[in-house]
């Protein structure tokens, strides 16, 4: 699952998503043979997904039972043998995961899409500056903005700039790089040094929380009230609270009260939502994907200038995602600057732009830690100095073929581990791939090898430091690391 480095990390400090990964771990640790899996890709980056699907595909092949209840469905093709479609407490459809190719189908039953084109290497990438560096003037912007949790030694963002227009913009990255960290700072959760401005006037003394709405990811944060329509009402209150802040002391103990046109307006995001046939039931009382919803329509009844949602889609179903996606487009064409956290590939076709979290990292102090060796590859051909490829044995190379021949994507960690292997060592073994050692820091070479990644399709860098071995694969487009896992 990629977390040997979170072994000696405080569990409650780790990302959702690396809550999920550990979750996974410990019940395939356990190899069971009968296996449940509710919703196990909805706080995954794509990587982590596959390489879960890799893990499924080996305990199926050696006799597993497994039940997996998802409602993103591009992950499963080629790994399932049966699909059940439920509706109102009951299987509606069963048939092979063919089924699901039907848009008619698809449709009726509120389904996902069964192929989703990932767009994370293309959407257009914001200015972002490290250090003393400038961008351009923007609908949002962060300026010089540096953050380090308490009693952390390594900053997460140090003097880092980025400047954003009205519309969607997709905050991308593997799970555990920072984006739910930057989510916090940009709505005044997280206190950071830098300067922010909006449409070019820079933020007051009250910061960005006025002016910003927050959707996180575990929705049970955020709710508290009886009902639902209390919910939404309670966000808009509070809202007409702040703005009375400076107001004169009488003035500011007084409780707002909403007008005629604010309750239309609480019915109207309801009704979007899907929500108004829920309005009086307790929030607790829903399920996951409705609570999703429902701090969406909390966070929009503020109407703020900046939105941000982490994971807004995770527990949708197609249907409900759809909807949202709409909205956001509509709250975006209102001039709006939408922050999306997100995994979810099908959602990222509502975005016009993209944050890499990888560009606002400061490049030196990764490949400082390069101090032994990495390895580089291109598909499957051979782009590098020298080939130290090892032929593996009759039997190793029998389980290679087999598991390269599967219909669902293989990891190298995956194949090591049927191996018994370390993922260097398999790397070494797999047919056409090759590698390039260069001992010591690799810093001062960092340009030249650099300018042969950037015609490269993919890279592999296997990374030894402090007698660990870490591993990181990456999509590259236009001369960048598009996309990736550590």
């Amino acid at each position: 699952m990629g977390i040997e480095h979170l072994l000696a990390q405080d569990i409650h400090e780790l990302s959702e998503g690396q809550k999920q990964k550990v979750g996974l771990a410990s019940i395939l640790a356990l190899g069971p043979k009968a296996l449940i899996l509710d919703e196990p890709s909805a706080n995954l980056d794509p990587e982590a997904t596959v390489s879960l699907a890799g893990i499924l595909g080996e305990l199926k092949a050696e006799g597993a039972a497994i039940l997996v209840v998802d409602h993103r469905l591009y992950w499963l093709k080629g790994l399932v043998d049966e699909v059940l479609v439920m509706q109102a407490g009951a299987v509606a459809v069963r048939g092979p995961f063919s089924i699901l190719d039907d848009e008619n189908v698809r449709r009726l039953y509120g389904l996902r899409q069964a192929e989703v084109e990932d767009l994370r290497p293309t959407l257009p990438r914001i200015p972002t500056a490290l250090g003393d560096g400038t961008v351009p003037a923007g609908f949002f912007a962060a300026e010089h903005v540096s953050f380090t949790y308490k009693g952390a030694q390594k900053p997460i963002f140090s003097n880092v700039s980025f400047s954003v227009p009205a519309g969607i913009t997709a905050l991308i990255g593997a799970n555990g790089t920072g984006k739910t960290t930057l989510a916090r700072i940009l709505t005044g959760l997280n206190e950071a040094q830098g300067v922010f401005s909006i449409e070019g006037r820079p933020v007051d003394r009250d910061g960005l929380m006025p002016h910003s709405g927050l959707v996180l990811q575990n929705a049970d944060h955020q709710l508290q009230m009886r009902t639902v329509r209390e919910e939404v009402e309670a966000s808009m209150i509070a809202a007409k609270s702040a703005a009375k802040k400076h107001a004169a002391f009488w003035q500011r103990l007084k409780t707002p009260k909403l007008t005629a046109e604010e309750e239309a307006w609480v019915t109207e995001l309801l009704t979007t939502l899907r929500l108004a046939p829920l309005a009086e039931r307790h929030p607790q009382s829903l399920s996951g994907g409705e609570k999703q919803r429902v701090v969406i329509a909390c966070a929009l009844a503020k109407n703020p200038q900046i939105l941000i949602l982490d994971e807004p889609t995770s527990g949708l179903d197609g249907a409900n995602m759809a909807s949202i996606s709409k909205l956001l487009k509509a709250e975006a064409a209102r001039g709006r600057a939408v922050f999306l956290i997100t995994h979810d590939l099908e959602l990222l076709q509502a975005c016009g732009t993209a944050l890499d979290m990888k560009d606002l990292q400061l490049p030196n102090d990764f490949f400082r830690l390069c101090t032994t060796f990495f390895s580089l590859h291109k598909g499957n051909n051979v782009m590098t100095n020298c080939c130290c490829c090892k032929k593996p044995t009759a039997e190793q190379a029998k389980i290679i073929e087999e598991m390269l021949a599967a219909p669902y994507p293989v990891t190298v960690s995956s194949i090591a581990g049927r191996l018994g292997v370390t993922d260097l060592e398999a790397a070494e073994l797999l047919p056409e791939v090759n590698c390039t050692f260069v001992k010591g820091d690799i810093t001062e070479r960092f340009t030249e090898i650099w300018a042969e990644l950037a015609s490269w399709e993919k890279i592999t860098l296997f990374i030894q430091h402090e007698g660990s071995i870490f591993e990181i694969q990456g999509q590259l487009h236009e001369g960048k690391i598009a996309q990736g896992y550590y």
